[in-house]
């Protein structure tokens, strides 16, 4: 929720590296949000979402349908 890329990508680090399932389910829409829908966000932060998005694909891939990331994402 922070204006400050430094504290956004820290934030999307952590996430991506050790959240835990509960953690993830709490912020995986506000991640996708940031990572395809807002049009405030710099590259440089869409580029994190993303990273993170995948590193949660990757350890909770039941909860996820990346499907819905292919377009937006491309």
């Amino acid at each position: 929720m922070s204006s400050s890329e430094v504290n956004q990508s820290l934030a999307l680090a952590m996430t991506g590296a050790v959240a835990p399932k509960d953690l993830v389910d709490e912020l995986c829409t506000e991640v996708q949000k940031m990572a395809l829908h807002e049009s405030r966000s710099s590259m440089f932060i869409k580029k994190k979402a993303c990273l993170c998005l995948l590193r949660m694909l990757r350890k909770f891939r039941e909860k996820f349908s990346p499907l819905e990331w292919v377009n937006p994402i491309v």
